[in-house]
């Protein structure tokens, strides 16, 4: 399973981590084993699963669908896991988490983001463990008075405002503009409060 450090300079260069690949790929084969590399620079399940599905693995432990969902339970079990029970019963300041676990708050980032979305993370906070309130909030789009849309997040109303509008945004143009409620073209886009 190689993660994204083989495919972009990380704590190594690139180059010395191809070489470094290439070196246990070496001893691999010189001790008869088999030497599989599967890409998991994207920690997106669907595509681990094509990699391994194109890959001798399946076919060497005859693998069926169920393994394959048993594997991926076990895989997020890990390290996610145990990151969401202790931002959910420990601590949510991200500085606290990334000690405990040694770990970047980039990679922090990522599980918390995961966790979130699995629904391990029932209550979001930002990283320093205060209430982050725009985090998930709905964004409504009108034109006039009318409500074109109900989008669950700022990158869906995004997406939505490029599809349907013609109109190319960043996340940070979609935010600013619910916060000062100034119209994007003719559109006008809000967050969705309490009362609607």
């Amino acid at each position: 399973m190689q993660g994204e450090q083989h495919y972009q300079d990380a704590w190594q260069t690139l180059s010395e981590q191809e070489d470094n690949d290439k070196l246990k790929e070496k001893l691999a084969k010189d001790n008869g084993l088999i030497y599989i590399a599967i890409n998991c620079k994207k920690l997106d399940s669907d595509l681990i699963k094509q990699y391994m599905n194109g890959s001798i693995l399946f076919k060497l432990f005859k693998m069926k669908e169920e393994d394959w969902r048993i594997i991926l339970e076990m895989a997020e079990k890990n390290i996610t896991k145990e990151i969401c029970n202790y931002y959910n019963s420990v601590t949510h300041v991200f500085k606290d988490i990334c000690q405990e676990f040694h770990t970047n708050k980039t990679t922090l980032r990522r599980y918390i983001k995961r966790g979130v979305e699995i629904g391990w993370i029932k209550d979001y906070y930002g990283e320093n463990g205060k209430a982050a309130r725009s985090f998930h909030k709905a964004v409504l789009i009108y034109k006039e008075e009318t409500l074109l849309k109900r989008c669950s997040s700022i990158n869906l109303a995004r997406d939505w405002l490029e599809n349907n509008c013609g109109i190319k945004v960043t996340n940070v143009t979609v935010k600013n503009h619910c916060v000062s409620r100034k119209p994007i073209g003719d559109y006008y886009i809000c967050f969705e409060t309490v009362n609607g």
